[in-house]
């Protein structure tokens, strides 16, 4: 099963695009880390299963197979805001609409902005 942090496992364009966004987001003050690049399906699906089959609340639309997650051609990672402890901050929406609003700058897709909200993904444009 494959579920990566690291960002070399991105498609090089992606790559690129994620190390800038790190860089853009650092010198805007926002203390970030990637906590998910690249998975297989089997990882996926098991996120998919979360809130459905298995316990935990709903967290992707897609299963890994008949619908495909960016993640798993490459093209998308997942970034938290950090506290000063360095601790996961997942209560202030106002920084994750920060983050995503330098992406949409840089020319990149944030899940903050999907229907079904995704606070910490971004993407390559399709």
């Amino acid at each position: 099963m494959i579920n990566s942090r690291k960002v070399e496992d991105l498609k090089p364009d992606a790559q690129n695009a994620c190390l800038k966004f790190i860089r853009l987001c650092t010198e805007a003050g926002l203390n970030i880390k990637i906590v998910q690049t690249l998975r297989d399906a089997e990882y996926q699906h098991m996120l998919y299963e979360q809130g459905r089959t298995a316990p935990g609340k709903i967290v992707t639309k897609c299963d890994g197979y008949n619908n495909k997650s960016r993640h798993q051609s490459g093209e998308s990672w997942d970034a938290v805001v950090l506290n000063d402890d360095g601790s996961i901050n997942w209560s202030d929406a106002c920084l994750y609409k920060k983050m995503a609003d330098i992406a949409v700058k840089q020319g990149l897709t944030a899940g903050f902005y999907f229907s079904f909200r995704d606070l910490d993904h971004v993407e390559m444009p399709k």
